[in-house]
């Protein structure tokens, strides 16, 4: 799995070195290890206990327990109670029904509003106050290495590519191509080289 630093560059984790490779338990490991990736810049283990050690982290974990129970028909409604918990002490909202790939990272979480349909691929990095919005009952895809900036609206169906940023402040209501910047209001796109690669 390729994880983001805090300087988009990317480091991959081979698969083997995960101890759990599917379900609720590899989606908390990917974060761990993608927390570290970003603070630290490695996944060590060292890296690993200092990740969770930062803020964002419980919420991290509360947010996962409430998609996985969201996700079974039988065990919605309390993985909607574990959302509304989840909002009442941290300000974050999501709506049941909302999904995210391996690796997600909140950055001093607070102020999250996140839609029911958003869909998100692997190692999504969201800061505070971002609104991931519906428009009527569909909201936006996030593919994978998705950065999402303070303050930003990401409004409608629309498509967030591949290790796209969405800038401080930005509006945006159009799909932004792979390996772009969004930035302003309404939302330019800026391409972007593509970060380095380099393995752990």
């Amino acid at each position: 799995m390729e994880f983001l630093t805090h300087k988009f560059e990317v480091v991959s984790v081979p698969l083997e070195r995960f101890s759990f490779k599917r379900g609720l338990l590899h989606r908390l490991e990917a974060d761990v290890r993608a927390r570290a990736v970003w603070y630290k810049g490695d996944a060590s283990c060292r890296a690993q206990v200092r990740a969770i050690l930062y803020e964002g982290f419980v919420s991290t974990v509360t947010l996962r327990v409430g998609e996985a129970l969201g996700a079974l028909r039988a065990m919605r409604p309390l993985g909607k109670l574990v959302f509304e918990l989840l909002r009442l002490f941290t300000h974050i909202s999501v709506g049941c029904g909302a999904r995210f790939g391996p690796g997600l990272v909140l950055l001093h979480p607070f102020g999250l509003h996140i839609h029911k349909t958003v869909n998100a691929g692997a190692n999504l990095v969201l800061q505070n106050s971002i609104t991931l919005g519906g428009e009527g009952d569909r909201g936006p895809a996030l593919e994978d290495n998705v950065f999402i900036g303070v303050g930003a609206r990401v409004i409608g169906p629309i498509t967030l590519g591949n290790r796209c940023r969405v800038g401080a402040n930005a509006v945006v209501m159009a799909s932004v191509r792979e390996d772009h910047v969004a930035a302003g209001n309404p939302a330019r796109q800026i391409p972007i080289q593509r970060p380095e690669e380099k393995t752990s």
